[in-house]
C-alpha cells in the first residue's frame, strides 16, 4: 500500500495540461503523477522532464524503453519495471528481447550497440554506480555524444523514479498485475 495516497482524478482540476496528453494516447494517469498532483509545479517539472527524455530524440523509442527497463529492473523497482516493460512492448521491442534483456552480453538477438547501451543501463543502476570509463568508451563506438547524453538522461530519470517508488511504495494501476502475470511472470520476472 502506498505511503502517500494519490489524489482522486476528481481533485486534479487545473492539471489538464499534464493529464490530457496522457489520456489522449489512451493511457491511464500513473499513480505517481496523481501523487505528485499534490505539488503541481513539481508534477509539471517531472512530466516535462520525462517527455523531453523519453519522447522523440536521437535514439529509437525501442532502445530507450529497453534501457529504461533494464535500469529499473536492476534497481529493483517493480513499478517502473512494469511500466517500462509495457512501454517496451508498445515500442516494438520483442518479447524475446524483453525476456533476454539480462542475457544481452551473449544473446545473438542483441546488436553490439544494444549490448553497450544495456551494459551501461545495468551498471548505471547499481549503488554506487558501476559506470567506469570503459562504459563510456564502449558507447562512443556506437553512439554520438548527443545519443550518449540521451542514454545518461534516461538512466538518471529512472534513478529518480525508482527511488521515488521505493520511498512512496506506489501502487501499480489496475491492469498491471494482469499484464505482469501474462507477459512477464512466465518468463521469470523479475529478470535481474
Amino acid at each position: 500500500m502506498a505511503r502517500i495516497e494519490p489524489l482522486p482524478s476528481s481533485e486534479t482540476n487545473g492539471l489538464e495540461d499534464v493529464f490530457e496528453p496522457i489520456e489522449a494516447q489512451g493511457a491511464r494517469i500513473p499513480n505517481m503523477y496523481l501523487t505528485l498532483a499534490r505539488q503541481p509545479e513539481i508534477l509539471r517539472a517531472v512530466a516535462a522532464t520525462g517527455t523531453a527524455i523519453m519522447g522523440p530524440g536521437s535514439l529509437p523509442a525501442d532502445l530507450k524503453a529497453l534501457v529504461a527497463f533494464v535500469a529499473s529492473n536492476t534497481a529493483g523497482c517493480r513499478f517502473c519495471s512494469a511500466h517500462t516493460s509495457r512501454q517496451a512492448l508498445s515500442a516494438s521491442v520483442s518479447m524475446t528481447k524483453l525476456r533476454c534483456a539480462f542475457e544481452y552480453e551473449d544473446n545473438p538477438v542483441f546488436s553490439p550497440s544494444e549490448r553497450a547501451a544495456l551494459g551501461f543501463a545495468r551498471d548505471s543502476a547499481l549503488h554506487p554506480s558501476g559506470i567506469e570509463d570503459a562504459h563510456i568508451a564502449a558507447l562512443k563506438v556506437h553512439f554520438s555524444i548527443e545519443q550518449i547524453i540521451e542514454l545518461i538522461a534516461i538512466t538518471c530519470l529512472f534513478a529518480f523514479m525508482n527511488r521515488w517508488h521505493d520511498i512512496v511504495q506506489t501502487d501499480l494501476e489496475p491492469g498491471y498485475d494482469a499484464f505482469i502475470e501474462e507477459h512477464l511472470t512466465p518468463n521469470g520476472w523479475p529478470f535481474a
